[in-house]
C-alpha cells in the first residue's frame, strides 16, 4: 500500500489490486519546501543575480551544488512560473514573486550569541575592520556583517543601534576577542547569528573599509523581513533602493 491509494495484496485465494496513479501526488510538495532550503538558496541567489539564461552546469559550479540539485530546482521554478528554459539556458523571468514567496517563508536566524561591547563610534569601526583583517586569514570561517548593520551601511533607513554579524564558532572567538566582547541579555549592542550555510560568502558584498563584508542584498532584505515591523520597514526601503534595480525590475516592492 501507498500514500496515494495504490495498493496490492495478494494472499489465499485472494487478490486485490488497485492501481490510482503511478505518480506521487505529494511529490510536488516536497519539492516546494525544499526550494529554500541552503544549498538551494544558493541556486537561486544565482540565478537572481544574472539577467541572461544560464546552463545547468554554470549554475552547479557558482553554487557549489550538483547538477542533480539544479534539475530539481529547475523543475521547480518552471511549474510555479517563476522562470523559463530553453536551449540558451534557464532564466528567472517573475523575480519578484519568487522573492515574495521566499519572503513569506522566510524564518528569523538563531542567534548563536549576544553581548556588550565598550567600543562605540569610529574607534568601534577600526575594530570591527581589524576583526575582518584576521578573519580574513582564515578564509574558510564565517564572519559577515547582517541586517541592519549591512542596510545602515548602503541603504540607511531607520537607525538601529548595535551590530549584527553571521559568525561560526571560530569566527565567534576572534570577534569575542577583538571586540571585547562580554556575555549580556540586558543591553546587549553586538549580536551574532548562526550561519545555516557553510558558504555564505558566496554571495557576500564589501563594505567600505576593506575588507569587511556584508551578507548580499538578497540574504540582507530576507533576514530584516524575517524580524519585526522595524525591520521588515528597513527591508523594504533596501528593496526599493538596491534590490530592485539589482533584479532588474527597476519597481519598488510595493508597485
Amino acid at each position: 500500500m501507498d500514500l496515494a491509494g495504490n495498493c496490492f495484496l495478494s494472499f489465499t485465494g485472494i487478490h486485490i489490486e488497485i492501481e490510482k496513479t503511478d505518480v506521487n501526488p505529494f511529490g510536488t510538495r516536497r519539492k516546494q519546501r525544499s526550494v529554500f532550503s541552503p544549498k538551494s538558496s544558493r541556486i537561486l541567489k544565482v540565478l537572481l543575480a544574472e539577467r541572461r539564461p544560464l546552463r545547468g552546469n554554470e549554475i552547479a559550479s557558482r553554487a557549489h551544488v550538483s547538477t542533480a540539485q539544479v534539475s530539481k530546482i529547475r523543475e521547480v521554478l518552471i511549474d510555479r512560473e517563476w522562470a523559463t528554459s530553453d536551449a540558451s539556458g534557464l532564466r528567472v523571468v517573475k523575480p519578484i514573486e519568487l522573492l515574495q514567496a521566499w519572503r513569506e517563508e522566510r524564518q528569523a536566524p538563531d542567534l548563536l550569541a549576544q553581548g556588550y561591547t565598550v567600543y562605540h563610534g569610529a574607534a568601534l569601526d577600526t575594530h570591527i575592520q581589524t576583526l575582518f583583517m584576521k578573519a580574513k586569514t582564515t578564509p574558510f570561517n564565517t564572519l559577515l556583517l547582517a541586517g541592519h548593520s549591512v542596510a545602515r551601511r548602503i541603504a540607511p533607513y531607520t537607525r538601529v543601534p548595535g551590530e549584527f554579524f553571521y559568525a561560526d564558532r571560530h569566527s565567534l572567538e576572534l570577534l569575542e576577542d577583538f571586540l571585547r566582547l562580554e556575555p549580556s541579555d540586558m543591553g546587549a549592542n553586538v549580536f551574532v547569528y548562526e550561519p545555516e550555510d557553510d558558504m555564505m560568502q558566496l554571495d557576500s558584498i564589501a563594505i567600505s573599509p576593506d575588507p569587511i563584508r556584508g551578507t548580499g542584498l538578497i540574504q540582507t532584505y530576507l533576514d530584516l523581513s524575517a524580524m519585526g515591523d522595524r525591520d521588515r520597514e528597513a527591508a523594504d526601503h533596501l528593496f526599493s533602493e538596491k534590490l530592485a534595480r539589482a533584479l532588474g525590475t527597476g519597481v519598488s516592492r510595493n508597485d
